[in-house]
């Protein structure tokens, strides 16, 4: 079933349909999906750039017995007719399941033309053990495309197409949805000197919470209209941050969701103008998204006329990736009282990434 689940989201995706969420029909799950096409416009280049594809993730399920796979990572090039990858399991037991997949395709690339692309990665845990048994699950996982070149590189345009969605759904127990979006860049030199060591373009990060309950919280963001909607009756914390020296767009935007209600709403740069909810207001709301697309020039590593000398030994890299987490645990009715009362932390995370 969970093969078939992925054949589906590979045929949406290679037929031009932007997001597919995958879903099992019962039990307490916590789902994610992370995905984006992604377009990288390279002004003035003169050589072929170079394409790599990185993948990783991991899943265990516990309860009665443990099973776990992984954490499993991978890398390849991806020559200039195109390509991708397609890779990801599923942990189960008897009274949980923890499912992740990472997938990546990049179009065929010449000289001097964009490089285009799609990655998603999504997944679920979920736990539905016998009344006063412990059980648990996890999964995450990561994909993105990193695009190396030379000096020619030093001055384009990023155009970013982001789809999310995280389910935190009603019912026992601790779950808890991290997904993260990011693009970065770096400027290295031909010995492996870092000039510029990663640093963000754009970093899209949700964190979505519950604890028992019979509300379910939806945050979704839709490539079909780009509009970002939140359903949330739990626990929720929404951030962007785009924009250093070296991008002509700038701007943030901070969303806080506690117990349902607003707790922190702000916005600047090319999202001030965003209608966001007042402080104390419902977690229920809709924000029409601004289009990304993200001019940026480091010119400034390569001298003054980058274009001129494309036998400079530097190298600039471009990382697009996508990250989703889920856990869900059912822990012994005593330990459940304990998170109620906040004695104990609601879950401990490792974030992943490439």
């Amino acid at each position: 079933m969970k093969s078939v689940a992925r054949f589906f989201l590979f045929l949406a995706a290679t037929t031009g349909a932007a997001a597919l969420f995958v879903t099992a029909a019962v039990g307490q799950q916590v789902p994610y999906f992370v995905a984006h096409n992604f377009r990288l416009n390279l002004g003035g280049n003169m050589m072929l750039p170079s394409v790599t594809g990185d993948w990783r993730w991991y899943a265990h399920a516990k309860g009665p017995n443990f099973v776990k796979l992984g954490p499993f990572f991978g890398q390849h090039p991806i020559p200039e007719g195109g390509g991708g990858w397609l890779v990801g399991g599923t942990a189960a037991t008897a009274w949980a399941t923890g499912d992740a997949n990472s997938w990546g395709f990049v179009n065929p690339y010449v000289v001097g033309g964009p490089v285009t692309g799609y990655i998603a990665v999504w997944g679920f845990a979920e736990v539905n053990p016998p009344p006063g048994k412990v059980a648990e699950a996890l999964a995450w996982s990561g994909a993105a495309v990193t695009v190396r070149g030379r000096t020619n590189m030093g001055k384009g345009k990023i155009r970013w197409g982001p789809a999310l969605r995280s389910e935190v759904r009603g019912g026992e127990g601790i779950m808890r949805n991290r997904n993260s979006d990011p693009v970065w860049f770096e400027v290295v030199d031909l010995d492996g000197n870092i000039l510029l060591r990663k640093t963000p373009v754009l970093d899209i990060m949700l964190d979505l919470q519950g604890l028992g309950g019979s509300d379910e919280s939806v945050v979704e963001w839709r490539d079909t209209d780009n509009v970002l909607a939140f359903n949330v009756m739990h626990d929720a914390d929404f951030s962007i941050m785009l924009g250093n020296p070296y991008v002509a767009q700038q701007g943030t935007l901070r969303l806080g969701i506690r117990g349902g209600k607003v707790t922190e709403a702000s916005a600047s740069g090319m999202f001030g103008a965003l209608g966001l909810p007042n402080v104390g207001d419902p977690g229920i709301f809709s924000l029409q998204m601004p289009e990304l697309e993200i001019d940026y020039d480091l010119t400034s590593f390569f001298g003054p006329n980058p274009e001129q000398n494309p036998d400079d030994e530097r190298y600039l890299g471009f990382d697009f990736g996508g990250y989703g987490e889920a856990q869900a645990v059912i822990p012994e009715p005593a330990t459940m009282l304990l998170f109620g009362v906040g004695l104990l932390p609601v879950l401990r995370w490792a974030r992943k990434r490439i």
